[in-house]
């Protein structure tokens, strides 16, 4: 997790610089998740799912649903 915190800067940093896709927002999730910011991993793969879907891309939706239930698990008390 020491690396945590520099992937959610660098994935900070890199997100507005970028098309805004499902797959950058899963990336910024899952550097959250590595920071141990549950919440807010869980929330940016919410909207990634959400713009994965819209995008009629099934493949990574499900990828981001199985990720979203690890986060949701981790929030779990």
């Amino acid at each position: 997790p020491a690396a945590g915190p520099e992937a959610v800067r660098w994935a900070e940093l890199a997100l507005p610089r970028l098309p805004e896709t499902a797959a950058h927002r899963r990336v910024l999730a899952a550097a959250y998740a590595a920071a141990g910011r549950r919440a807010d991993a869980a929330a940016t793969a919410l909207f990634a799912l959400d713009q994965a879907r819209e995008a009629g891309d099934a493949a990574l939706a499900a990828e981001i649903e199985r990720e979203l239930r690890r986060y949701a698990a981790a929030l779990a008390p």
